[in-house]
């Protein structure tokens, strides 16, 4: 993010709450973190994978990819 959007007190303000959240969040799912790791999707930015490891955050990309794929045909069969 550009040093001159960080510095705006609205965008801070933004960030600090979401920040709060996604934490919020997170320690709901600290057993599955811990596990396994978690992997999401952010409209308008793409998927986002947190693991132990960074071989653990690939196998997990990986896994939502070939979910991801599989929805898709499945959707593309049925029309």
């Amino acid at each position: 993010m550009p040093e001159a959007v960080i510095q705006r007190p609205e965008v801070f303000l933004i960030v600090q709450r979401l920040l709060e959240e996604f934490n919020d969040l997170f320690k709901k799912r600290a057993e599955e973190l811990k596990k396994h790791g978690l992997a999401f999707i952010v409209e308008k930015h793409g998927l986002f994978v947190i693991a132990r490891t960074l071989d653990e955050a690939i196998e997990n990309a990986v896994r939502v990819e070939g979910a991801a794929r599989t929805a898709l045909f499945s959707q593309l069969i049925k029309k």
